[in-house]
C-alpha cells in the first residue's frame, strides 16, 4: 500500500528543496564573483604588460632617434674637418679692391629746381582798398589799418 505522505512531510520535504536551491544559487553567486574578480585580475595583468611593452618602445625609439642624430653629427664633424685640409693646398686669396663696385651716378639735373623763385609781392599780401560807401561805415577805417598791419605783419 502506497504511503501516504503528510502535511509536516510535504512542508519539511518542501523546505529542504527550498533551502538545496538557496545554497545552489549562493554557489553560483560566489563562483560568478570568482570569475569577476580572476577576469579583473586578468586585465590589470594585461594592462601593466602593455604599459610596460609602450615603455619598451618609447625608450627604443628615443635610442634610434639619438643614433641617428650622433651619426648626422659626426658627419657634420668629418665635413668641416676636411674643409681646413681642402683649402689648405690652395691659394684662396680673396682680393677686395676687385669686388669694390664704384657706382655710375648721374650728373644732377635740377629741372624746374634751378629756377629761383620769385620774390613775394607786398601788393599781393594787401586788403583791397574799401570802396566810398565802405569808407562811409563806422569804424571801416580802423579794420582796414588792422588788416593792412596783419598784411604787413604776414609780408614779412
Amino acid at each position: 500500500m502506497a504511503r501516504r505522505s503528510s502535511f509536516a512531510t510535504r512542508m519539511a520535504q518542501y523546505q529542504r528543496e527550498l533551502e538545496r536551491q538557496q545554497r545552489a544559487e549562493e554557489r553560483a553567486q560566489l563562483q560568478a564573483v570568482r570569475e569577476a574578480e580572476r577576469a579583473q585580475r586578468a586585465y590589470e595583468r594585461a594592462r601593466a604588460a602593455e604599459e610596460k611593452e609602450q615603455r619598451r618602445l618609447y625608450v627604443e625609439s628615443r635610442v634610434a632617434e639619438v643614433e641617428a642624430r650622433n651619426a648626422e653629427l659626426e658627419q657634420l664633424v668629418e665635413r668641416l674637418e676636411g674643409l681646413l685640409a681642402a683649402t689648405l693646398d690652395v691659394d684662396d686669396f680673396l682680393d677686395f679692391e676687385v669686388l669694390k663696385v664704384t657706382p655710375d651716378v648721374p650728373f644732377f639735373q635740377p629741372g624746374g629746381l634751378a629756377e629761383r623763385t620769385p620774390e613775394p609781392d607786398e601788393a599781393s599780401f594787401m586788403p583791397p582798398e574799401p570802396s566810398f560807401l565802405h569808407r562811409l561805415l563806422p569804424g571801416a577805417k580802423a579794420k582796414h589799418e588792422l588788416a593792412v598791419d596783419a598784411a604787413k605783419a604776414a609780408y614779412a
